[in-house]
């Protein structure tokens, strides 16, 4: 049988990623493995230096600036998601304040 199978999110916590996975197959551990493999390659790249990758130094560098508009648009959201968020800072450990890098 074929099953369904995705990679729904590939998320930053304060130690780490989180690679979230969903679907039914035998192949689900494949796609992990796919995902994880190519994350590295990603971080090798980056280590490279934009020198040797100069689209992917582009890419990274447009990153941290859409990155850096959402945190400064952060005081414009809704006081539902301030709340949340204010929430999480509390529960997480070694977690930094919007406040501490804007």
């Amino acid at each position: 049988s074929h099953g369904f199978l995705k990679c729904t999110r590939v998320t930053c916590t304060p130690t780490g990623f989180r690679i979230s996975v969903s679907g039914y197959s035998e192949k689900l551990t494949d796609l992990l493995d796919v995902v994880t493999s190519r994350m590295q390659s990603l971080l090798q790249e980056m280590k490279e230096g934009p020198g040797v990758h100069p689209a992917l130094g582009q890419k990274f560098n447009k990153a941290i600036d859409n990155l850096l508009r959402e945190t400064k648009n952060f005081r414009m959201d809704s006081p539902y998601e301030t709340a949340a968020y204010n929430g999480r800072m509390l529960m997480e450990e070694n977690a930094w304040h919007v406040d501490t890098y804007v």
